[in-house]
């Protein structure tokens, strides 16, 4: 019999920003809504296999803070507003920091994220020209 153990070791930067109460990129909500529960409800299929997570406490107390709505996310705030109402501000924002996610393995997933990635490298002021909501992008 072969014992193995698989340790995972759940962490993230603390990002957000004591002051303003904002969160500096997405990652803590975006790993928390798909891959840290993609990990349990994988485990739940295989009742026999025992698992160690080691969750860092800044991770908790930035998941508590989402859950709570004590912290802001200009990035979720981004992806639901109307593209009608999307400044000047916030499409460069978006530009820039939209598409700064593995090309392979997240972006090119989605048919429309991946057009629109391409459509951004060619030229960066395709915003200007389309109309779309953001909402589907990290949501």
């Amino acid at each position: 019999m072969l014992n193995l153990a698989f340790i995972f070791h759940m962490h993230q930067p603390y990002y957000k920003n004591l002051l303003t109460q904002e969160s500096q990129l997405p990652w803590v909500r975006l790993h928390g809504v798909k891959d840290y529960l993609d990990m349990v409800q994988i485990l739940e299929k295989f009742p026999k296999i025992k698992q160690t997570f080691n969750v860092v406490p800044s991770l908790f107390e930035q998941i508590e803070d989402y859950n709570n709505n004590l912290v802001k996310d200009k990035f979720s705030e981004l992806t639901q507003k109307p593209a009608s109402e999307l400044t000047k501000q916030d499409k460069d924002f978006i530009l820039q920091n939209f598409f700064s996610i593995n090309r392979e393995r997240v972006i090119a997933t989605f048919a429309r994220y991946y057009e629109l990635y391409l459509k951004n490298n060619a030229d960066r002021s395709f915003l200007s020209k389309i109309s779309w909501t953001c909402k589907f992008i990290l949501t």
